[in-house]
Formats: structure tokens, sequence, C-alpha cells
């Protein structure tokens, strides 16, 4: 080999003047100079294996390339590894190939996945959008690492998701064969395309209503039970309609059947001088059109704090007879905020029966401007009172019920305090006290917050404060408890300048915790941002 060369590619185990070594852990590696004397050994043995260890390597699977996360929303970055068996992972965000900051060290060797809040750095301050951005995940200290193969982009917003609502029939109609309904639906994120609707029974496709039906149009005319194609649908049960944006993931079916009746038989109808009514029904939907449930017996209504915050669904049944001259039926629905004095807010509307003897009203309700969250409101539907000559209704004539208004979009803190310990710490003739706690901080709102407050103080008595001091929590996700330890050292009879204040033995002393004490944030509710716990000190 010539001087300049300091290297050397060997296939291991191969000679060139002797038998091939085979496996073996005392082996060394000998350079000299030929016929002259410098040389030098390996300085300790190294072995030869029977195969060749696993070559360590790690794989970037996600974001690879190519896609668009938008700013704060939750995304999951993944890779795979091949012969790695100890160490740690550490995420990298690159913009092109210079490093911008990290996004989670210390992974354990065995997870191979994380959930990043978009565009959130530990040791560095956030990104914004951009469309030059890579991942690198790599073993802490050590070599293999990996990067995307190509860019991804970071957007300023999450994209609409696209959706699919069908309204009309969406569970309990009794409608008959012949008849003529309009099938109805909302969308959501979708700008165009076209339309397809399927007639379901239990979990079997009966056949398709109706093809092609361009965005945006929601409604399509059906005579009942029949089919574009084939034999019309059957009298039954257990009937859905399935509406979905042909060649493309969004879709939706009825909530729960319905039925299709037998078909009208033509005959004299021999009207009755007004009919025998039933309020059936009192239900609500939310300021997005959603339907509102009760959570233990209260209706747990989402607020977003504005003035026309849902509907009331008031349904009447007319159990007898038609309507004829002034015996004609209205329904009056009012609102009453508990919590304010004043009449009820009134609306009277028609109304107006279908074929199966049905009649909906649906009643936007407005509240007082700068009205609170979990604040309660009654609403009672009557049936307005008949003219003389017509029939009474009968008993069941009204409905009334209580909702609360519960606040979203804001934050709702609480605070606590827990692990709560006092020692008294002797040294030689003297004491000290150490109070050892932990604040416990949750946001049981929506949204990220930064930044939050938490003050505790350390009241003698239950009144005078002594000691006071401040903390902060960098980041409060919605639905965790971050916690802040404390482990404080105070004064008792020892001599030392440094430790105060000096605590009195035999007097009460309690710790106050607040969050949020300069009302930075605002909340849907108050009265649960501070916390207490009290001791009194042996003597």
């Amino acid at each position: 080999l010539p001087i300049t060369q300091n290297s050397f590619s060997w296939t291991v185990g191969h000679l060139i003047d002797a038998p091939d070594v085979g496996a073996g852990t005392n082996y060394k590696i000998k350079v000299r100079i030929i016929s002259d004397f410098p040389n030098d050994s390996s300085d300790a043995p190294f072995s030869i294996t029977s195969s060749a260890p696993p070559t360590e390597s790690i794989t970037v699977s996600n974001p690879n390339g190519g896609e668009s996360w938008a700013v704060g929303s939750t995304q999951t970055i993944t890779w795979t590894t091949s012969g790695i068996t100890s160490g740690q992972f550490r995420i990298i965000l690159l913009d092109g190939t210079t490093s911008l900051g990290t996004i989670a060290s210390y992974l354990p060797i065995t997870q191979n996945s994380f959930s990043w809040t978009v565009g959130h750095l530990t040791d560095a301050p956030d990104v914004g959008t951009g469309t030059n951005y890579k991942i690198k995940v790599r073993i802490i200290s050590g070599f293999p690492n990996d990067s995307s193969d190509a860019p991804f982009s970071i957007t300023s917003s999450t994209p609409p998701t696209r959706s699919i609502t069908v309204t009309s029939p969406n569970g309990g109609e009794n409608w008959n064969k012949g008849s003529n309904r309009n099938i109805t639906w909302t969308t959501s994120g979708i700008s165009a395309g076209t339309y397809q609707i399927t007639l379901w029974q239990g979990g079997t496709s009966v056949g398709v209503v109706a093809t092609g039906l361009p965005h945006p149009q929601h409604s399509f005319p059906w005579t009942v039970g029949s089919l574009a194609s084939g034999p019309d649908a059957p009298e039954g049960t257990g009937y859905t309609i399935k509406v979905h944006l042909q060649g493309q993931d969004p879709n939706d079916f009825s909530d729960r059947p319905f039925e299709i009746k037998p078909a009208f038989v033509t005959g004299t109808i021999v009207p009755l001088v007004g009919a025998d009514y039933e309020v059936e029904s009192l239900d609500f939907r939310d300021f997005r059109g959603r339907n509102v449930f009760q959570v233990n017996g209260i209706w747990e209504f989402p607020y977003d704090g504005s003035r026309t915050p849902g509907t009331a669904v008031v349904r009447v049944r007319r159990h007898s007879g038609i309507q004829v001259g002034n015996c004609r039926p209205q329904i009056v629905v009012a609102f009453r905020v508990l919590s304010r004095r004043g009449s009820p807010h009134r609306s009277t509307y028609n109304l107006e029966f279908n074929q199966d003897n049905i009649a909906e009203v649906r009643a936007p309700f407005t509240v007082p401007a700068g009205l609170r969250a979990d604040s309660d409101i009654n609403i009672q539907a009557s049936l307005a009172p008949m003219p003389d000559g017509c029939d009474r209704v009968r008993a069941n004539n009204s409905k009334a019920t209580n909702l609360n208004l519960h606040g979203i979009g804001g934050h709702d803190l609480v605070v606590g305090i827990d692990n709560f310990e006092v020692k008294k710490i002797y040294m030689s003739s003297s004491y000290r006290w150490r109070f050892i706690f932990r604040i416990g901080v949750q946001d049981q709102g929506m949204g990220e917050l930064r930044n939050v407050r938490v003050r505790w103080r350390l009241l003698e008595d239950g009144t005078n404060p002594v000691y006071t001091k401040t903390l902060t929590i960098d980041r409060l996700e919605p639905g965790t408890r971050q916690y802040l330890n404390v482990n404080h050292r105070f004064g008792g009879t020892d001599k030392s300048r440094s430790i105060r204040p000096r605590l009195r033995a035999g007097h009460r002393y309690v710790v106050e915790a607040v969050v949020d004490p300069d009302n930075n944030i605002a909340e849907t509710r108050e009265n649960n941002n501070s916390s207490t716990r009290s001791v009194t000190l042996p003597d």
C-alpha cells in the first residue's frame, strides 16, 4: 500500500497468505512499514462475529413531503426504526436544512409516534406558516437520523371539514306511499360536486332515489317509495335515507328509521268543527342546528354568548277532526330568564298539519344582552285558547321545561391544592417550618392558554398575609391538569435572617391559591378560581 494511503477496505476474515479466519474475540490489527521499524497494533482486542450486526436506521414516515398542516392543529409525527435497541429520540423542525428548534426530546426507544401541536417548539419561539418545513428524527448522542423526504407546509388555518347532514326524513316519520315529500340535507365545507340519494332498509341498500343532483342543491321532491330504477319500495319500517357526494367521502344517513305507510285511500271526509290537539314534545336545537340532549335530567344548552343561541322545536299532534272556519289552532311559545325580572317573551305561531296529523313549529328564542353563561331559562309551549264553538283541546295542551345555557368557546379555570404537608425541621435547639404541597390548575373550557398566572399566599390566622408568591404555567391545554410543586421554608425559632417570615407555633395558617388573580382571562364561570388549605402549627 502506498505511503499516502491511510485506510483499507477489508472483507472481514479474509487473508492473502493464509486461510481465512472465522469468529473470535482476541483479534488485533497491526500496521507497519515494510522492512522498517515503525508499526502499531490495536490497543485492545476486537471480535469477529458469525454475521454482521444489524444496521441501525430511522425512517420518517409522516410528514414525508407534500402535507399541509394548519397552525395549532394536532398532527401525528411517525417514524420507523431498524436495528436500534437503546437510546432516546429527539424530534427537530427544519426549514430546508436549517434547524429551527426542538419539537420533543428524550422520547423512549419504544416510541414511534408523537402528537404535535403544529408550530410549537420547546426551546425556541413557535413558528408560523411556511412551505419548506421538514421533520428530523434522531437518536440523542448517536448517529442514526432521518428527515422528511420532501418539504411539507404549515398553513394559517385548518381547512374546513366537509360534511353532509340529512335533516328529513331523520327518524320517526310516517310517510304514506305515493305522497309527495321533500328529502332535505345540509352541508359544510363542500363547494362543488353532485349528490346521490339512496334508500336503505336495515343495513341493506334498497335502491337509488336520485343521482347527479348538483351542489348547492339541498332538497329533492320525492314521491315516497319511488326509485330511479326498478320497482318501488314496499310499505314497511326500518327505512333510512343516505345522501352522499358522488365519488368522494362525505355522506350521512337519517339518524333513526322512518316508516313507509300504505297509500291514501280516496274518500269523503266529513268535517268536524274544530279538533282534538295535544302538545306532544318540546325539544331544542343549538345555534349550530344540532340536537340538544338532557344530561342527568338537565338540558345542558351550549351557549356561545350570542343573542339568539338556539331554537325550541314544538311538536303538536291532531288526534281527530279537521280545522274549519275560525277553529284554527295556534301555539304560543314563551321564554323567560329566571334570574331576571320582567314578563316572558311570547311568540304565536299558526299550526300547519301534515298528512300524519303532525305540526312542527321551530321558535328561535332571543336572550337579553349581556346574559352570562350558566343562566337558567324557562320555556313553555301552550295551545292558544280556541274560539267559542270549537272543540276543546285535551288536558295535555302545554309543555314547559328549564334549560341551562352552558358556556362554550370561553375558558373555565379550576384550581385545587393537594399533597399538603407541613414539617417541623429541628436544628439543635431551634426549628424551622417547611410547607410542601402542589397546586393543580385545569381549564374546563375550550382553547389553549399561555402564561397562566397562579398566586399563592400564606395567611396568618386566616386573614393576615405574611407571604405571597406568583407562579406561571407556560402552556395550559383544555381538559388537562397542570401541577405546580411548592416546597418552601419558613422561619421558626431559628436566628437565620435569610429565611423569612418567621411563623408562630399555635397559630392557624391558611395557604390560598388563586388562578388568574388579575382577571386577565375571560371565563364562563369565575367562582372556582381559588382554593385553600389550613393548618394550626403545633407548639
